[in-house]
């Protein structure tokens, strides 16, 4: 098994020792409200002997995690009711079914300019509880039981469940905005997500098309992680001697700006691999080629012969498809080495358990992982291409579900992210086995 994997986060894990035991009296009050409230508690040593916890809060079918390194986080969230909070999986968002509430993050500046938005304020505003400005839109009498809808500065009970810069960094000195839904008919989490992206949607959409400003809901930050065994090796930024194709590298880097966009992310790296099919699918072909024309038995003034070797140079009996398939196959085995995709697999139990089908829901290409000897890179190239198609055939042209759609924004886009992992460890192996040398 592959070295275990940690996850890194922007807030630091090192409190200051005067502040220490009022973390650790603030946790354990924390352990007793999340035990009466049956919500998922664990505290943590870390190897300076130091404290931390962590909170499971409820997600849905997951468990969102809240990690308390600080006195301040703790005090943050014991000044608010956080057990009556549950997430929004997919979404910066929270929920409370008591109080019929709904709030959601707003996407950050790249799609839209902060000051745009407080522009918007300045015209259609009301007075919120903090006294600071919010566009209010209240349903008509003839829309009853439908919920008011705020556009305005975030609220504490959003903060303290962020914790991290995500929610609560200031932009221009003003507090992070949020859409709020206060009146919902949800009561669970399926249906409080319909109601919120239902209301976003049209909301957002009728501020495209009469201000020109896009909003999008913010989604859910995504944790990073870094292998004990990079870490512990100590690599270091050497002199660079390696030239990589700018075409290819241009696509990678694509792929790696388009964080939010989990669709696309996928099929850049994807090009970026693909960019490579000529030069490995040719020599294949020509290997292929070879062995066929130096068979004694074959005649190249028979039509069967010859039927089999146009078959061969198009790439397959299946077509496209089939030719496509072949070449990512073709590409994958002259880069990545057996025992390299074997150990990326590997890597962590939840990328084993997502590749081998033991945790999926979906119809992607499972990898038979357990068969310890087993050559995994054609297996890798299939499941990378189902993924393909069903994100490129979204005319769901295909009746028997072969090839179902994955939208955007959807629970099969979320569950890409191991699988975009996967292609861009691809596509790296394959930029770096193409490279030479720069000069």
């Amino acid at each position: 098994m592959a070295d275990e994997m940690e996850i890194l986060e922007d807030e630091s894990p090192i409190p200051s020792t005067e502040e220490e035991s009022a973390l650790a009296d603030k946790l354990a009050t924390l352990k007793e409200r999340c035990g009466k409230a049956n919500i998922e508690f664990a505290v943590h040593s870390n190897e300076d002997g130091t404290l931390y916890a962590t909170i499971f809060m409820p997600a849905g079918r997951a468990k969102r995690k809240l990690n308390v390194f600080r006195e301040n986080r703790a005090t943050s969230l014991l000044s608010i009711p956080f057990e009556k909070y549950r997430f929004l999986s997919g979404y910066e968002a929270i929920c409370c079914y008591e109080e019929s509430y709904i709030e959601a993050g707003l996407e950050n500046s790249r799609f839209f300019p902060q000051n745009n938005l407080h522009r918007l304020l300045e015209w259609n505003t009301a007075e919120t509880s903090s006294g600071l400005k919010a566009i209010q839109l209240l349903p008509s009498e003839a829309l009853p039981g439908r919920p008011l809808i705020e556009l305005g500065p975030c609220s504490p009970e959003f903060i303290a469940l962020g914790g991290g810069r995500s929610f609560m960094t200031p932009i221009g000195g003003r507090p992070r905005m949020t859409l709020k839904l206060k009146g919902i008919k949800a009561t669970q989490h399926d249906q409080a997500l319909a109601e919120l992206r239902s209301y976003a949607d049209s909301l957002f959409f009728q501020i495209d098309m009469i201000y020109g400003f896009t909003f999008m809901l913010e989604r859910e930050s995504r944790l990073r992680y870094l292998s004990r065994r990079q870490r512990e090796a100590g690599l270091q930024l050497g002199y660079p001697t390696a030239r990589y194709n700018s075409e290819a590298m241009s696509l990678y880097w694509y792929a790696k700006t388009a964080r939010d966009m989990p669709l696309l992310r996928f099929l850049a790296f994807y090009q970026s691999i693909e960019f490579y099919f000529p030069r490995y699918s040719q020599t294949e072909a020509r290997k292929r080629l070879s062995a066929m024309i130096k068979n004694p038995a074959f005649r190249p003034y028979r039509d069967d012969d010859l039927d089999r070797l146009i078959s061969t140079i198009r790439g397959g009996e299946n077509g496209g498809a089939g030719s496509e398939r072949t070449q990512l196959r073709a590409v994958i085995n002259e880069c990545i080495s057996v025992n390299d995709t074997r150990e990326y697999l590997m890597s962590s139990t939840d990328r084993e358990g997502h590749y081998s089908g033991k945790a999926s829901k979906t119809k992607y290409h499972k990898i038979p992982i357990a068969n310890k000897n087993a050559d995994l890179r054609n297996d890798v190239a299939d499941r990378i291409y189902d993924i393909r198609c069903k994100i490129v055939h979204t005319k769901n042209e295909h009746a028997d579900g072969e090839f179902p759609m994955i939208l955007p924004f959807s629970e099969d886009a979320d569950y890409l992210l191991h699988d975009i992992d996967l292609v861009e460890f691809v596509a790296r192996s394959v930029l770096v086995a193409s490279s030479d040398e720069l000069n």
